[in-house]
């Protein structure tokens, strides 16, 4: 899921810039896409407007203008799975929500709710930002430890309120101020303690915690070696 959490303290402009670039990076086609945003009630229509201003100025081209900042869906499954998607949810979009089937273009879309309102997270590997506000502190920590978001913790990315980064870092690769493409080494293990998002299962055990293949790969051989 990778949330964003924008706390009431937070940098407004900071968060919607970074935010925005992880959202489209690859137009939104990657893992690391955050996935839900959660931003606190305080700031909830500073946050809204700064990131539709950001939105209106993005441009849509090919995947090889280096002017456009969107480009085409690669994948038609994406394209329907996310319409119905749409069509399902659309009282909650607040912006965009077109789809060109011919173009494969998507429009940058945010789809809006409150936490209570359980709207469906999906992995949606496209320009949408669901933005989900949240009252307080207790609320917000409560949705993020459910066995949901457990299951899936990999990355979190912490805008303001950082006397909750100790809670979220138990199972989250925790960023602060910046994003998770920020803090990512090729050369680091990587990632959270989710089940559905960083294991190793051999031998019939499993173990959840972030990774790095290489080395887990290296692991294995040397056992393997120690048992022959």
């Amino acid at each position: 899921i990778n949330p964003f959490i924008i706390g009431p303290d937070a940098d407004l402009e900071l968060a919607v810039t970074d935010v925005t670039r992880m959202r489209l990076y690859n137009s939104g086609q990657d893992c690391l896409g955050p996935d839900i945003i959660l931003v606190h009630q305080d700031v909830r229509e500073s946050f809204k407007n700064l990131l539709i201003k950001r939105l209106d100025q993005l441009v849509f081209g090919a995947n090889n203008d280096p002017n456009a900042n969107y480009s085409p869906i690669f994948y038609k499954d994406t394209l329907y799975s996310v319409s119905e998607y749409f069509n399902t949810n659309d009282k909650f979009i607040i912006y965009g929500g077109g789809i060109d089937f011919r173009t494969k273009k998507m429009e940058p879309t945010v789809v809006y709710s409150e936490l209570d309102e359980n709207l469906e997270i999906i992995e949606y590997f496209s320009p949408v930002f669901n933005v989900v506000i949240y009252r307080d502190d207790e609320q917000l920590i409560k949705r993020i430890s459910s066995s949901y978001f457990s299951e899936r913790a990999m990355g979190c990315s912490l805008y303001g309120s950082e006397h909750l980064s100790d809670v979220l870092r138990k199972k989250h690769t925790l960023t602060i101020n910046e994003t998770l493409e920020d803090v990512d080494q090729g050369n680091k293990p990587f990632g959270g303690y989710g089940t559905m998002s960083n294991y190793i299962f051999y031998d019939f055990k499993l173990v959840s915690k972030p990774i790095l293949i290489s080395e887990i790969v290296a692991e294995y051989l040397s056992e393997k070696r120690s048992l022959v």
